[in-house]
């Protein structure tokens, strides 16, 4: 029953969003039958508009929280769709960078045009444990927001950390500082933060993932890029062409390894988990099972041949 109720919930989320698209624009010029040039196909806003990301269900079930630009560009804001009434609904409106007023030739603006272009906006969204609001992640800072009310910056004054992830009580919250997982209570800036884990070696780095249903456990995902191919890549951006050094490896070359730890909080102790004769060189997303017993791992081997 829950699986027909996410599914058709997904059929009318993508219907809806497919209709509500800005009445201007190369999408709007293409639905009218107006000729679209070959500039508007590779303009912003997209002809075939932004895809929605991130979906979060609520505690309940009710509500699906999910991230997307209805203009087509690629600044994401926080929006919300309910089962009862699959019409998205948008939580905020965030800022967005606009031009200096630099000389549209200059080097500097050219590069200022590119971050306005690339912002991404909202980079994260979850909702928090009271399941009646939301935490979003945007430059670097977090946000508390509920429908019909304007977000609220958590800090560290308020006990928050920046990219936090609180546990499923709300009494405690996971972060990373100086490339260690840490854990401290939540909501109390003067309380000690106890490390839990930190990688030994330089180039390698964690995510922190989520944590277990119970609040007992923490996933976290360790990335090694040590072995990646460095490339010289042309700068034509700056005073004089150059280049510089990007980690960036062909298909079939060594990539970032990756593995999966299940840290348990109070012995801060890391179990990793062990996947036979499939290599996770590039792990795409981790979630707990609703009972905790188990770990869903979607990843891909260094061929981005198979995946499972």
């Amino acid at each position: 029953m829950r699986l027909t109720r996410i599914l058709l919930v997904s059929m009318a989320l993508a219907a809806v969003l497919g209709l509500a698209g800005p009445g201007t624009g190369p999408a709007a010029a293409a639905v009218s039958g107006k000729r679209s040039t070959l500039e508007a196909l590779y303009t912003l806003p997209r002809i075939i508009g932004t895809a929605p990301k991130a979906p979060a269900w609520s505690p309940d079930g009710r509500t699906l929280a999910f991230l997307w630009n209805e203009e087509g560009t690629n600044f994401y804001d926080v929006y919300a769709v309910s089962v009862d009434d699959p019409k998205p609904v948008r939580l905020t409106v965030l800022p967005r960078r606009t031009p200096s007023g630099k000389p549209a030739e200059s080097p500097e603006a050219v590069a200022e045009a590119e971050s306005i272009e690339l912002d991404p906006g909202v980079t994260s969204v979850r909702w928090h444990p009271d399941g009646k609001r939301l935490v979003f992640s945007f430059r670097g800072a977090s946000y508390l927001v509920a429908p019909g009310r304007d977000p609220e910056k958590l800090s560290e004054a308020a006990g928050l950390e920046p990219m936090g992830v609180l546990s499923p009580d709300g009494k405690s919250q996971a972060f990373l500082r100086g490339g260690a997982l840490m854990v401290r209570p939540a909501g109390d800036p003067a309380a000690p933060a106890r490390e839990l884990y930190k990688p030994e070696a330089a180039g390698v780095r964690l995510r922190v993932n989520a944590w277990s249903p119970d609040g007992r456990r923490l996933l976290a995902n360790e990335i090694d890029a040590r072995k990646m191919p460095r490339r010289k890549i042309p700068d034509y951006l700056a005073g004089e062409t150059g280049t510089r050094d990007v980690p960036r490896a062909f298909p079939g070359e060594e990539t970032t390894t990756q593995r999966v730890g299940v840290v348990d909080v109070a012995a801060a102790e890391v179990r990793w988990l062990e996947f036979g004769d499939r290599p996770a060189d590039m792990i795409t997303s981790l979630a707990w099972s609703p009972d905790g017993r188990s770990v869903l791992v979607d990843a891909c081997d260094k061929f981005v041949k198979d995946r499972w």
